[in-house]
């Protein structure tokens, strides 16, 4: 974002901006981001005001990006870019969206809850070597879902439970 509060894209960055890309280019942030500027004007102010850079891990907004409200998380640092007399000429904002790692810890996390309550749960994931604690025995009535198994212990394996 320049002096002038206008955002100078980079094709990188269209996917976070959704369908305000390409008519984003060269507008002002406060016109892009009308839905979530209370948050983060004060944000920016802090750059370009203070000179202070700005930086928050999984730091969560609200957009709407594809014309629906979101709820995302992004990793971001925005920097003051000044000349060679210290006039703040820009913002250099460096953004990546991590809610699809947010969101896939929040379902473990969950997963993890239902399995310490239920005697009766196996988690699993995808790629077995990346839960080497997965306890395993024989189970017989089984739902199968993408991440959980439910069933029973057969009565032939009596040290899986514990």
């Amino acid at each position: 974002m320049n002096a002038k509060g206008c955002v100078h894209l980079y094709d990188a960055y269209a996917p976070t901006i959704g369908a305000k890309h390409p008519n984003a280019l060269g507008r002002p942030a406060k016109e892009n981001w009308a839905e979530l500027w209370d948050d983060l004007e004060p944000l920016l102010l802090k750059v370009r005001e203070g000179g202070e850079t700005i930086v928050a891990k999984d730091r969560p907004f609200y957009i709407e990006r594809h014309g629906l409200p979101e709820s995302v998380y992004f990793d971001i640092s925005y920097s003051p870019v000044s000349d060679e007399r210290g006039d703040m000429l820009a913002v250099f904002c460096i953004v990546n969206e991590t809610t699809e790692r947010v969101g896939y810890e929040a379902t473990l996390k969950r997963l993890a809850l239902v399995a310490r309550q239920n005697d009766k749960c196996i988690i699993r994931r995808r790629n077995f070597h990346d839960f080497p604690t997965l306890r395993t025995g024989r189970i017989s009535n089984v739902h199968t879902d993408e991440d959980v198994i439910f069933g029973q212990q057969h009565p032939s394996n009596r040290h899986w439970g514990g």
